[in-house]
């Protein structure tokens, strides 16, 4: 394992045993704001993003490609989706069941009736189309159905 990793994965263990159940209320206006969200029937998509990935990634022509990606989708769903935007040491305040965060950029996209997982950049458009489609309730095609992101299974903690 690598070294931010595993301090991430001791700040969590830290995390948890010195802090109450209870949500700090900024974890819980973003567990309230997806709770009403998925009430409303409207889909949440997560990018989880670690704060210190590298500047000279940020100017590859990848990140820009994948920039242009995410953006296209945030533009197309702007009104059907909340957005939200997180970074990994948030996650043990909002989430009490998760996908361990695994990239710099990773991704979460839930609605009422599931939940699904990407790690790291995405450089297919596909996997947009595929939640989309999953999210609207319509058939797959053939030639997306390859771009499924992982399922997973997602549990926000309660908030008093």
């Amino acid at each position: 394992m690598n070294l931010l990793y595993q301090k991430q994965k001791l700040l969590v263990f830290l995390l948890l045993i010195f802090s109450h159940v209870s949500c700090a209320n900024t974890d819980c206006e973003i567990i309230t704001k997806i709770n009403t969200a998925i009430n409303q029937g409207k889909p949440v998509a997560i990018i989880i993003t670690d704060p210190s990935i590298k500047e000279d990634i940020q100017f590859s022509d990848a990140y820009g490609d994948w920039v242009h990606y995410w953006n296209d989708f945030i533009t197309d769903t702007k009104n059907q989706y909340l957005h939200i935007k997180l970074i990994p040491s948030q996650l043990p305040g909002i989430f009490s069941k998760y996908k361990d965060f695994e990239k710099s950029i990773s991704y979460v996209f839930l609605n009422k009736n599931s939940a699904f997982y990407y790690a790291g950049t995405i450089y297919e458009p596909q996997v947009f189309s595929y939640i989309q489609l999953q999210f609207a309730g319509k058939s797959i095609p053939k030639d997306i159905a390859p771009f499924k992101p992982e399922q997973t299974e997602i549990v926000l903690w309660k908030c008093k």
